[in-house]
């Protein structure tokens, strides 16, 4: 599993999504999910990996819920391969290209983007209050 945390300026989430969904559909097929009237959305999508013969799940979340501000975290799981469990990379890259999509929106609109300064999405997932 990768993941990773980025805050973007984001004084319009509307022009942010509106510019993200066309960007997006030229990388994947994607599904949203909208929740507290459209503050919150979650994209998903699968992507296969023809190295790992396998299919990758990457979900983005983004919270609008801070003035001024997107929080997206950003997790990939799968796409992993035989009984070593080995995923070639897929997971890190499909990070990747999912910050590089926000990035460059975020840079051609003139707003800050920045990894996120608290603690990395799996550190949450694997040592939370779940985990014993």
């Amino acid at each position: 599993m990768e993941s990773f945390s980025i805050r973007a300026d984001c004084p319009y989430p509307d022009q942010l999504l509106e510019t993200l969904w066309p960007k997006l559909a030229e990388y994947c097929e994607y599904e949203v999910f909208e929740y507290a009237r459209g503050r919150v959305v979650t994209i998903a999508f699968e992507k296969y990996y023809p190295r790992s013969l396998s299919y990758l799940l990457v979900a983005a979340t983004l919270d609008f819920t801070g003035a001024g501000t997107c929080q997206i975290d950003i997790l990939a799981g799968g796409g992993r391969e035989g009984t070593t469990d080995f995923a070639f990379g897929s997971e890190k890259r499909a990070v990747t290209d999912v910050i590089r999509i926000f990035t460059d929106i975020c840079e051609a609109k003139g707003w800050d983007i920045r990894e996120d300064e608290s603690e990395r999405i799996s550190e949450r997932v694997h040592d939370g209050p779940l985990r014993g």
